[in-house]
């Protein structure tokens, strides 16, 4: 005969109590039945036992709650090794830790329906969930009937209250570097997947066209491609027609290369250093998220990038704790935005 696992009736049986006292200890907020502690230890006691373990899903339907918030991203997967998530989920983890809650990651993978997608942020196992996903995305419909508790983080999304970026301020104060140091020709590097489908990056809509903004009020011209090559600027990789424009010289060479995120900087930072460019003395190489390595975990370059750092451990914290006060029925407000800090390195 297979053995059958323990149920809560056996567990009520062998603590010599109601199988409704043993929900009760069990986190059945329903329940109007009061025990003791001594009757609450017999209960515990009885279900090591017999090592009874409750169902997580039925337990969290009595207990209206899982403690467990879902992080979902639209952008294929989520990827450790890519510095935006490691830190958003590291603030994350952090505010998860602080208030003793699971957190649940969940990507979006090629060819999945839809349906099935918004079937799993929706069957139970999470109370809420952090969205990092464009404007477009499908499944964003579903969750806007839905009651599930989201919050947005990086891009903006109608419907849902979320954590931006201040990337105005961060490209008006590039612009006023340049300006500062006599800057007349620069080169703004932003891949042509992100420049091409801006409504799909915020981001991209906002930082090229503000510095661009900005650098012309300060007489600053800014050259940009047309066409970039995908295949190189997938991985930020210096294209052929951007080192023409770095070889220039006279009154139209380019001094300066201002890039959509620190990626792409350290991209033109090899190209120099295996090219011979001085960096800052032939050219000034400027990013935008400062992601800050983890001496545990990412080696730091051999020099300090001029960036606009973002605080991203600090916005997925905020996106946590916003996302828990909305699960507990409070008011948040509709877009909170995270403010940056401009850090000159040694390559400006």
């Amino acid at each position: 005969m297979q053995n059958r696992k323990p149920t809560l009736a056996d567990v009520a049986t062998r603590a010599g109590v109601s199988k409704s006292a043993a929900a009760a200890v069990f986190g059945d907020k329903q329940s109007t039945v009061r025990l003791s502690p001594a009757t609450r230890e017999r209960v515990m006691a009885a279900a090591q036992e017999l090592r009874y373990r409750p169902h997580a899903i039925a337990t969290s339907l009595r207990r209206q709650s899982t403690n467990t918030i879902g992080y979902y991203t639209g952008y294929v997967s989520v990827d450790l090794r890519v510095p935006f998530h490691n830190h958003v989920l590291n603030g994350v983890r952090q505010a998860c830790d602080s208030h003793r809650r699971h957190l649940l990651l969940q990507g979006s993978f090629p060819n999945t329906p839809i349906e099935q997608m918004y079937n799993e942020l929706t069957d139970g196992k999470i109370d809420g969930v952090i969205l990092h996903a464009y404007e477009g995305h499908p499944l964003l419909n579903f969750l806007r009937e839905d009651r599930l508790p989201a919050i947005s983080i990086a891009e903006p999304l109608s419907g849902f209250p979320g954590i931006t970026i201040d990337d105005i301020t961060g490209s008006n104060l590039l612009a006023e570097h340049l300006h500062k140091l006599g800057h007349k020709r620069v080169l703004y590097r932003i891949p042509e997947y992100a420049y091409s489908t801006a409504s799909q990056f915020h981001s991209s809509s906002v930082r090229y066209p503000q510095f661009a903004r900005m650098a012309a009020e300060y007489g600053i011209e800014v050259v940009m491609e047309d066409k970039m090559q995908q295949s190189l600027q997938q991985l930020g990789e210096v294209t052929d027609h951007e080192i023409e424009l770095l070889a220039g010289t006279g009154p139209n060479k380019i001094t300066a290369v201002v890039c959509w995120n620190d990626l792409l900087a350290h991209q033109v930072m090899r190209y120099c250093k295996t090219t011979g460019i001085s960096v800052p003395g032939d050219l000034a190489v400027m990013g935008f998220d400062g992601y800050v390595p983890e001496p545990e975990f990412e080696a730091a370059p051999a020099y300090d990038l001029t960036t606009i750092r973002i605080p991203w451990i600090d916005a997925g914290f905020l996106a946590a704790e916003l996302l828990l006060k909305l699960i507990g029925g409070e008011e948040i407000p509709a877009q909170t935005m995270v403010p940056v800090t401009f850090v000159r390195g040694n390559t400006s």
